[in-house]
Order: C-alpha cells, then structure tokens, then sequence
C-alpha cells in the first residue's frame, strides 16, 4: 500500500502547482483556522469556583482552607 501512496502525493503535488485555485482554497482555510484557533484556544484557567468541606478540622485542614482563601479567589465558598 505505501508504495502507491508516494506516486499519489506527487500526481496531487503536480496538480496543485498547475491550479493556482486549488492551492488557494487549500491554504487559505487552513491559514484561517491557524489563526482564529491560536488566538482562541488557552489553556488558563481563569474564574473556577471552589468549594472546600473541611470535616477533619485539623491543623493541616485550616493551614490549606488558608492558603486557598490567601490566593483571593472571589468565588471561593468556605
């Protein structure tokens, strides 16, 4: 199967550089894309709302709860 892949690509090649067209409306979407995409997608997280339940009511318990509540995160429910 590979070896009919190569002869393809290259018949596809050859036509892509003898329709200007084509060329343009396989690159041009692909150009779109890359950029609403990279512009679009983040990965930060902003705005979580977070709950902690806090049963044991140890040292370690109220040191964590404290240190969430420290980070100011206006949405955090103790």
């Amino acid at each position: 199967m590979s070896e009919r892949v190569g002869p393809m690509l290259v018949k596809e090649f050859l036509e892509l550089k003898r329709d200007p067209w084509a060329t343009f409306r396989l690159v041009v979407p692909l150009i779109i894309q890359v950029l609403i995409y990279g512009y679009a997608a983040t990965f930060t997280a902003n705005h979580v709302p977070i709950v902690l339940l806090d049963f044991d009511h140890s040292e370690a318990g109220r040191d964590l709860v404290s240190h969430f509540l420290a980070t100011g995160g206006p949405s955090l429910r103790v």
